[in-house]
């Protein structure tokens, strides 16, 4: 089971703000700020949760793998333990 990956985590982000400024252009949307601030932000609880809920995380990812499921999925049934 793997770890946190910050550096897979910035490319994410970058991908996001990259995708968020193309569909701003597409639809005429002016602030090109806020988009980036929300792509910047949209996956912020995986790096809150990464850092300071590590072995939630670690539990979480377990279940997910074992029961095939998603990672909401394998949250809710983790915080019925």
């Amino acid at each position: 089971m793997g770890g946190f990956n910050f550096e897979n985590f910035q490319k994410q982000a970058k991908f996001c703000v990259a995708v968020s400024r193309v569909l701003g252009e597409i639809v005429g949307y002016r602030k090109q700020e806020d988009l980036f601030t929300v792509a910047m932000l949209h996956d912020i609880g995986r790096l809150v949760i990464a850092v300071y809920f590590r072995e939630a995380r670690e539990e979480i990812n377990a279940l997910k793998e074992s029961e095939n499921i998603i990672a909401s999925e394998a949250g809710k049934h983790n915080s019925r333990s």
